[in-house]
């Protein structure tokens, strides 16, 4: 520790250095504003179509036209990314995004990282709780990125931006109400207090009522952001964040209501909360220097009636309950120098304390105890380097080492380039990075399964890309091929006993496919189709829950001012499903339309009609889980 924070005060100290070298530089003759930017990708900003990595971006228009119940519902639509929930909302929803694991995508909010390393699912974030109403966009990158956030993002990242304040004071209210019980209430102000302090505040309530047998969801929220300006140069940013979540649902693996024996459910009780605080300091174009920290809790109560014998496990899993607490401190720091108007760096450092406590009891007929209480710190020194050449190529390069405690020195080396062909409108893109992840405390700890000597998970990821604009930018389609490699993944061995080891090595690849057209000022169309073929190397075993085959068809027309509509169409194939009761299950393929509907009634008051699963498509999502049938809503909004 105390050699981390001489490295940090080095580094502190040239950054004061350069502040005084650098703020009376020359402005670069050719200044381009490059905002809105991706901040999540890199360590050195940039707009969407000037970074090397494979980005999707969800807007706040987006939001609006869709309206989906919950964040689900919008990332179903993104390339690569296969997401399900399981009979509803009360289930934990996961995340495959190119064939990786769950857990092996970093979720940020507001640039806090929300994954929990105590849950049993090895880390990996339930998108449930979010509300979409206070989003303002979401990033989707595709591939490691460790050499920018470190552990946990082997696969990609999601970073979840909230809404921003605005200049001009606005207040709205919303509510909404549908078929089987679902209602929500949210209320939202944002405005500026002086020409130097603005605000947004957002409060949401949310019932998911009953959308099939055993399932259950209700959600509080709050968040809040103040942004300060005390000069052109500084920047100060705070951010809070408030969830309380109560759910049901039938065990994973249970078979759900077709199939469970024990026909009690699992309850869920969640509560976090972060802070957040940015401060930027840009004396000028060259030079800018961001410091940041945050605090992320969370709490989860579980009671489950477990899973009784069945043809995949003669043990089943037994009643049992559990209650965890985890806390994360982050502190970071960076500077990003322009050098020239072709070259720039950044160099920072990252800080990371983490700790988690765990209650549980299992009822083998007997009570069995399980506890642990860990900590662990990360320091980890971090670079990166963008040249742009005059012929339209640029580079990008980064590394990061990090240091965990009680485990290896992590390299975190990437690599990517983007091209632009002035004359065809073609741009070509490839990425090269590595990935790591740090072993989860359950995985640590836990008194059945765990075990302490686990290593790292590890990923090795690249991809190649080309996009072709047509008509001047109104249409464009893209083709990109993406291969992965996860090294010493942490699998159970069933024994006896059973314990969690480092044994596998899977791999994914595949193709993913888009088109986008804007046929008509009022009409506009895309479309996107993905192919992903996982394995788990030496074994016949496959990986569950990952479709080969994922598509989908967006249509937005919009006739006048007042009207929107949206047509959501999803296809996904035939994908391979577990449950103790039944084994190995093929759940077959199915199409679903969502649609909507907006009415702008009058400059202040809209109208919004949403109906899920229109064709009434009969599916499953997992084993025994069937989908929600037709579900219509009705949305009143007001601003004032």
């Amino acid at each position: 520790m105390k050699q981390q924070f001489i490295l940090f005060s080095i580094w502190f100290a040239l950054i004061l250095t350069g502040i005084g070298q650098l703020v009376d530089a020359q402005e670069p003759e050719n200044l381009i504003n490059l905002s809105p930017v991706i901040v999540s990708a890199s360590q050195i900003p940039n707009s969407i179509e000037n970074m090397p990595g494979n980005i999707t971006v969800i807007t706040r228009e987006e939001i609006e036209e869709r309206k989906p119940v919950s964040l689900v519902g919008l990332l179903q639509e993104v390339p690569g990314l296969h997401i399900d929930q399981p009979g509803g909302r009360g289930n934990i929803s996961s995340v495959y995004l190119r064939g990786s694991d769950p857990n092996f995508t970093l979720v940020l909010i507001d640039g806090v990282k929300v994954n929990d390393p105590t849950n049993s699912r090895g880390g990996s974030f339930d998108f449930s709780t979010i509300n979409v109403e206070n989003i303002e966009r979401i990033e989707i990158t595709r591939g490691a990125l460790s050499s920018v956030h470190g552990s946990d993002a082997m696969g990609g990242v999601i970073n979840i931006i909230t809404r921003e304040a605005t200049i001009e004071p606005e207040t709205s209210v919303e509510i909404v109400g549908g078929a089987k019980g679902y209602y929500s209430g949210n209320i939202e102000t944002r405005g500026s207090v002086t020409p130097t302090v603005n605000y947004a505040f957002n409060a949401a309530y949310d019932d998911n009522g009953d959308p099939t047998e055993g399932n259950s969801f209700e959600d509080g929220s709050f968040n809040g952001k103040i942004n300060l300006f005390p000069s052109d140069e500084v920047q100060f940013r705070w951010l809070i964040r408030y969830c309380d979540t109560h759910s049901e649902s039938f065990p994973d693996d249970s078979g759900g209501s077709q199939f469970a024996v024990i026909k009690d459910v699992d309850k869920h009780d969640t509560e976090s909360f972060t802070l957040g605080m940015d401060f930027v300091y840009e004396p000028s174009s060259r030079l800018k220097v961001n410091f940041n920290g945050s605090w992320y809790h969370h709490d989860e109560d579980v009671s489950s009636p477990g899973v009784a014998p069945g043809i995949r496990d003669p043990f089943g899993i037994p009643l049992n309950t559990s209650d965890t607490t985890f806390r994360r401190t982050s502190l970071g720091a960076n500077s990003i120098i322009s050098l020239n108007d072709q070259f720039r760096i950044v160099f920072g450092m990252d800080y990371q304390f983490e700790e988690g406590t765990n209650d549980s009891m299992y009822f083998f007929g007997f009570p069995v105890l399980d506890q642990f209480d860990l900590n662990r710190d990360i320091f980890s020194p971090f670079m990166e380097l963008q040249y742009n050449f005059p012929i339209g190529l640029m580079i990008q390069g980064g590394m990061r080492v990090d240091l965990p405690e009680d485990f290896d020195t992590e390299y975190s080396p990437r690599v990517g380039l983007i091209y632009k062909h002035p004359d065809t409108l073609t741009t070509f893109r490839a990425n090269w990075a590595k990935g790591f992840k740090l072993p989860s405390f359950f995985a640590l700890s836990n008194q059945i399964v765990g075990n302490s000597e686990l290593c790292p998970e590890t990923s090795e990821t690249y991809d190649f890309g080309v996009t072709q604009e047509f008509f001047n930018g109104g249409a464009s389609v893209s083709a990109s091929i993406f291969n992965s490699r996860f090294f010493d993944l942490i699998d159970l061995e069933e024994g006896p006993p059973p314990k969690l080891v480092n044994r596998s090595e899977a791999t994914a690849k595949g193709v993913e496919l888009g088109l986008s057209m804007q046929i008509i000022e009022e009409l506009r169309i895309k479309a996107h189709l993905t192919y992903a073929e996982t394995d788990i190397k030496g074994t016949d075993e496959q990986l569950r829950n990952r479709p080969k085959w994922r598509g989908g068809i967006n249509l937005r027309w919009k006739p006048t001012t007042d009207w929107a509509f949206n047509f959501d169409t999803l296809y996904v194939g035939k994908t391979l499903d577990s449950s103790i009761p039944t084994g190995d299950l093929n759940l077959k393929e199915y199409i679903k339309l969502d649609v909507s509907a907006i009415w702008n009634l009058h400059l202040n008051w809209q109208l919004g009609l949403m109906i899920d699963n229109l064709l009434d498509e009969d599916y499953e999502e997992a084993v025994g889980f069937p989908a929600p049938g037709i579900t219509p809503r009705i949305s009143l909004r007001f601003r004032f």
